[in-house]
């Protein structure tokens, strides 16, 4: 699930105790609290979940079982073995949504790259990809800062190794967006250490250097587009260099599903998604699965800090279901040191806005405010309850404290 930074990063707790928290039964017009209660707990009888499901979902069998496209599963499975930008430079960490995504077929290739990429793709069989794009700041009015970096890399597989080697002699070549390069200003370029990439450098119209470049391996090919403002291009090559020295041996660790059995593939093999607010069959899309730690990094505000998190809670896989992600870990104790860094992430935001989470709630649960800044952003609660952590957006106040309710429930119920 894309989340902005806005949406997760963090500093305090909304520590607010609602009047009504912590007063059960309620006896002839008296509250009397629980001898159990704490401030950390939940009044499951005020919660109002509306009409969103409240208990877990039946064990997921395969792809072809639950009516799931196999496909998008493998893609998602092979995220976690697509390097992140933010692991050649940490300073890459504002995530380009529209640029990381899996891609199910050659046609996703159009939010890439323009035509005709995506048909020589697919004469050259291609089977499935997956993205992932980080810059280092934030373009403000269209504009990126001065010095400002960005990188994308982009898993792309093919039939076969023949196939591959064909898409990259054949996609390499097409000349890219003359708007973007004036007067023509592309050239070969090389990627230091990669004889066999195919790139290419040239200046935007802004003055970013640029370099593209493809790289076979195996029945994959490795599409990368770095860019720096103001920046020289033996720059740009060398972020492309120090992905693959990354990238080309953890493709080989991946242990991939031959095309014919994508429909075989489990759903949710963690147990996870059980427990997320489900998305209806109808509406499912790529983002909704189940990513295990590393293919959930390419989703967070920051991967930098999130990937400290994930090793030190043991994070097990994160499912998405409807605008909402819930983190497995293997017990209470590492959820709740999850979600006080996923806490601190969101609050220590400067577009945090702190929102009363729903009555019933326990009152560590933190809610947020629309940015006042940005359109797109979304309320969100960030909660926990045993061994899960869960993150719920929504776009009106009452369907968050809806949702949010209903996700508690669900975590809690047995």
């Amino acid at each position: 699930m894309t989340v902005s930074k806005a949406a997760h990063t963090a500093s305090v707790l909304l520590a607010m105790a609602l009047a009504i928290a912590g007063c059960t039964p309620i006896v002839d017009g008296h509250a009397h609290r629980d001898r159990g209660f704490s401030v950390d707990s939940a009044i499951p009888g005020v919660l109002r979940p509306g009409n969103y499901p409240t208990t877990p979902s039946p064990p997921f069998g395969t792809a072809d079982q639950e009516g799931r496209n196999g496909t998008v599963i493998e893609a998602q499975r092979l995220a976690g073995y697509v390097v992140g930008p933010w692991e050649v430079d940490p300073t890459l960490l504002h995530a380009v949504a529209t640029e990381t995504y899996a891609l199910k077929n050659a046609k996703a290739l159009s939010g890439l790259l323009p035509d005709p990429v995506q048909f020589l793709a697919e004469r050259h069989h291609f089977v499935l990809g997956f993205s992932s794009d980080r810059t280092t700041s934030i373009e403000s009015g269209g504009q990126a800062t001065s010095g400002a970096k960005g990188l994308t890399n982009s898993v792309w597989e093919f039939a076969s190794p023949e196939d591959a080697r064909a898409a990259a002699d054949d996609i390499s070549q097409q000349p890219p967006p003359a708007s973007l390069y004036p007067n023509g200003s592309v050239s070969p370029h090389s990627i230091p250490g990669y004889p066999q990439a195919r790139a290419r450098a040239g200046t935007l119209t802004d003055g970013t250097s640029t370099v593209e470049s493809f790289t076979r391996h195996g029945n994959y090919l490795i599409y990368n587009y770095s860019r720096i403002q103001k920046g020289d291009s033996d720059e740009a090559a060398e972020l492309i260099a120090r992905i693959l020295d990354l990238q080309l041996p953890r493709l080989d660790e991946f242990p991939a599903t031959e095309p014919a059995q994508f429909g075989s593939l489990p759903v949710d093999s963690s147990g996870v998604l059980q427990r997320t607010l489900p998305v209806s069959r109808e509406n499912l899309t790529i983002q909704n699965g189940v990513f295990e730690p590393r293919a959930a990094l390419h989703f967070q505000g920051d991967p930098v800090a999130s990937a400290k998190l994930f090793t030190d809670t043991g994070m097990q896989a994160q499912g998405v279901g409807d605008a909402a992600a819930v983190y497995q870990t293997p017990d209470a104790a590492a959820a709740k040191t999850l979600f006080d860094g996923l806490t601190r992430d969101i609050t220590a935001d400067a577009d945090f806005i702190p929102f009363p989470p729903a009555n019933g709630l326990p009152s560590t649960t933190v809610c947020s405010d629309k940015s006042k800044t940005d359109p797109l952003s979304l309320y969100q609660c960030l909660l926990t309850a045993g061994r899960y952590v869960a993150v719920v957006l929504a776009t009106h106040p009452e369907e968050l404290r809806q949702k949010s309710a209903a996700q508690y429930l669900m975590l809690t119920a047995p």
